[in-house]
């Protein structure tokens, strides 16, 4: 299973010697290939949670820099 979400001013990474975890401030819809879920306008579909991960439960990560709004 895939999860999306946003890494931001309210999330959270845990550091050594704590237990790995990151926190997720929001999280949004997935497609089965992996890309995030759109509504009718373009945007993401926002779950409307924030999602704690451990990392024994994590295989991949792929991080993406934000785009600016034009």
């Amino acid at each position: 299973m895939g999860v999306g979400g946003l890494f931001g001013a309210e999330s959270y990474a845990s550091g050594y010697p704590e237990p790995q975890d990151l926190l997720l401030e929001t999280t949004y819809q997935m497609e089965t290939d992996g890309s995030f879920a759109a509504d009718a306008d373009g945007d993401f579909v926002d779950l409307e949670s924030a999602l704690l991960v451990s990392w024994e439960n994590v295989h991949i990560v792929e991080v993406f820099a934000p785009v600016p709004e034009d």
